[in-house]
């Protein structure tokens, strides 16, 4: 199935020479599929790509960020740069496939941005809430909400407030931890991976209520309210369902029920689909509320796998500044909190959501060691044998 094509980004690239420039632009056109397209001057650009290596390379960076603070930032060079808002930093030699990541992370940020400012004036439920709507695959106007931003005073009155704790004093962590398999977001991702694997327009019977989960628009609804799912997220999932003689452990319950083409269309009609990994993200924060799943030590470096799609999902405080660090490099939760001088209960529940959606992991490895250069593995000699290998290596990415 087809997907609107994304607006691409407007990367503006300094410190390469014009031979350099016209390769890139080679590249963005091939493997980056016009995700990204060169611009010539600072005013159109979205973001900025800077060799700092080069000459004058620091200088141009620290200028163009105070010229351009709202704008992104992919940073080359063969020095490591400390983690900040808006600067994506990529390692020179780079990967291909690193700098594909940097682009589309880059895009997120962007279309995040984009969106942020389109809101103004759009208020949603909830005090200082902004809501945003957008259009489904279909290029129907889409009645359910696609994205919101929540200030810090927003998130305690949505979510409540959890105090910081010593991270040396572990009597304080009492109530820090829930346990995910007690609460109705796993029983919930059950069904969904249940139906995902039937590959089908599907209505899921679950011990709560059924789910209906549309597998190739990678859409769900629930058929009960925003503000019942919410309240049934927050307590344990025994205390909220009805007796039942199978184990409440297990999805083995699940009833998976094909819909046919009539009754899938109407059911998509009624506007209260929404994206799967939206429903997720915020089930997550809702039975979180700033705690961290059992088994997390906070002093444990952990790592963003991939970069959340701020365009879709609801985005907790500090939610890009917390997915920036998380993406360069490994640290503890503990310390993102410190680092970004936030409270801890915004680092835990952005932990918690993105490991919902297996965005984030603990990370063994340590900081160093993650820094270090990797050893070359096979298919990377045969990425850098092709074409655009050559190109990269041109422009010293590769």
């Amino acid at each position: 199935m087809s997907t609107k094509q994304a607006q691409p980004l407007h990367l503006r690239v300094l410190g390469f020479d014009d031979r350099a420039v016209n390769m890139f632009r080679l590249f963005l056109k091939g493997p980056c599929h016009n995700k990204a397209v060169i611009v010539e001057d600072d005013q159109g650009a979205d973001a900025f790509l800077i060799d700092v290596d080069g000459q004058q390379g620091v200088a141009s960076l620290s200028e163009q960020r105070k010229n351009h603070p709202d704008s992104a930032f992919i940073v080359l060079s063969m020095k490591r740069y400390a983690a900040a808002e808006g600067l994506i930093f990529v390692q020179k030699p780079a990967r291909t496939r690193e700098m594909l990541e940097a682009i589309e992370q880059v895009h997120q940020l962007v279309a995040a941005r984009r969106l942020v400012e389109q809101s103004a004036g759009l208020t949603g439920p909830d005090p200082a809430m902004k809501v945003i709507r957008g259009a489904d695959r279909s290029g129907q106007a889409a009645t359910h909400r696609v994205a919101m931003m929540l200030d810090e005073q927003s998130f305690g009155s949505y979510l409540g407030h959890m105090d910081d704790v010593d991270p040396n004093a572990r009597w304080q962590w009492r109530g820090l931890f829930i346990d995910p398999n007690h609460y109705l977001q796993t029983h919930i991702e059950h069904a969904v991976r249940q139906a995902l694997e039937h590959g089908k327009p599907t209505r899921v019977e679950t011990r709560w209520k059924p789910v209906y989960v549309f597998p190739e628009q990678r859409l769900i609804t629930v058929n009960a309210e925003e503000a019942q799912i919410r309240s049934a997220c927050g307590i344990p999932f025994e205390r909220i369902v009805i007796a039942d003689a199978s184990d409440p452990e297990s999805g083995a319950e699940l009833q998976v029920t094909e819909l046919g083409d009539a009754q899938a269309l109407e059911i998509l009609k009624e506007g209260k689909a929404v994206p799967i990994e939206a429903f997720i993200w915020k089930m997550a924060l809702w039975t979180s509320k700033g705690r961290l799943p059992t088994g997390i030590d906070p002093h444990h470096p952990v790592i963003l796998r991939r970069w959340p799609n701020f365009t879709r999902i609801l985005m907790t405080p500090h939610a890009m500044r917390i997915a920036a660090m998380l993406w360069q490099r490994p640290a503890s939760l503990f310390e993102v909190a410190a680092a970004l001088d936030i409270r801890q209960q915004f680092v835990f529940a952005f932990f918690y959501a993105a490991q919902a959606l297996n965005l984030a992991e603990t990370r063994e490895a340590t900081a160093v060691e993650v820094a270090a250069a990797p050893a070359v593995a096979a298919e990377e000699k045969a990425e850098r044998a092709s074409l655009f290998g050559k190109l990269l290596k041109r422009l010293r990415l590769s």
